[in-house]
């Protein structure tokens, strides 16, 4: 079986000659360390891989009859809401089996407030949220305190120390910096100050399992009335530790499943909850976390070692789920 592995390599930095220092204007790029650990464990368990570069070595290969297998895709493009959207869209319009979520959940994941709302139609605890698209939004009835946070970011993209307030003074200000400086909507988020825990599932609707979940650490300590920032995340001060697995933990994962199924994801996903006087709200789902092979940079592969004990377990079983899921049961 061949899988083609699918990233944006053409102007990302950390696969270029000189890498730069994470852009403040973009949210995410893959590392090569993430990559390089995908491919090892695909070479130990036996499967044939190939590197696309992105959308566009897709539609080439596409063009030279050369078609892979499965695809696992960790494409995320660059910027903007929609930047996820052209790897799953091309494998919808040429019929290629992918690892990973379609193009709308991937796209709703990215837009906080919209998951918010859905997820509390759906009758799950979330944090009451507004959705700041001009200075004349901001509502007269906020309950704080509140994070502010760019609608359509990642890995605490726009969030600091300063972003959560307990009055409204000063925000306008700061909502009028991010609105400028990130050319998106706002989130007004009420800002959960209990502990932060994420979940990770693999699998397909009502075969999605919780493998495991971690509670998330800064500098050492359990993040109680703190809060995961840009700067944390640039200079390593997040780790995790196991979760123990009591009558909390149940209902984490048991919400964590439901979520994965409500939404229609596909084949992995984590959920993120924080808990506040023993209640789990549900703070956002990812479709793409990170898969790299350290239990200090990916909560994801932690969490799920738990019960699949090794690093080669969790990539076999996400491919298993695609497989089953994409009806390729003879390439498994």
């Amino acid at each position: 079986m061949r899988i083609g592995i699918i990233y944006e390599i053409t102007d990302n930095p950390y696969f270029s000659d000189s890498p730069v220092e994470f852009s403040d204007k973009i949210s995410e790029f893959v590392y090569p360390s993430e990559i390089n650990d995908i491919c090892k464990s695909l070479e130990e368990l036996n499967y044939d891989y190939e590197i696309i570069d992105g959308p566009q070595g897709l539609l080439s290969s596409i063009e030279k009859k050369n078609i892979c297998n499965l695809y696992f895709n960790k494409s995320i493009g660059f910027k903007g809401l929609e930047r996820k959207i052209p790897v799953p869209a091309i494998s919808l319009l040429y019929n290629l089996p992918i690892i990973g979520s379609n193009a709308y959940t991937m796209t709703l994941a990215r837009h906080k407030y919209h998951t918010n709302r859905l997820l509390k139609g759906m009758g799950f605890t979330v944090p009451e949220a507004w959705y700041i698209s001009q200075l004349k939004d901001i509502p007269n009835n906020i309950c704080f305190p509140v994070i502010l946070k760019p609608n359509e970011e990642s890995d605490s993209l726009g969030i600091s120390e300063n972003s959560v307030y307990t009055s409204m003074a000063g925000m306008k200000e700061h909502i009028e910096y991010l609105l400028t400086t990130f050319k998106q909507p706002v989130i007004i988020e009420e800002f959960i100050e209990g502990e932060e825990w994420k979940m990770s599932v693999i699998g397909n609707g009502k075969n999605a399992h919780t493998y495991g979940g971690v509670n998330s650490l800064k500098k050492g300590k359990i993040m109680i009335g703190t809060l995961q920032t840009r700067e944390d995340i640039l200079e390593n001060n997040l780790s995790y530790k196991d979760l123990d697995r009591n009558e909390r933990y149940v209902e984490a994962k048991l919400i964590a499943e439901s979520i994965h199924s409500n939404l229609g994801l596909n084949d992995y996903s984590r959920c993120d909850f924080r808990l506040k006087d023993d209640k789990l709200y549900c703070m956002e789902v990812s479709t793409h976390p990170f898969l790299s092979n350290s239990d200090r940079y990916s909560s994801f592969v932690k969490a799920a070692k738990q019960e699949l004990i090794c690093y080669n377990n969790v990539i076999k079983a996400i491919i298993q789920v695609s497989c089953e899921r994409n009806k390729l049961y003879a390439t498994v």
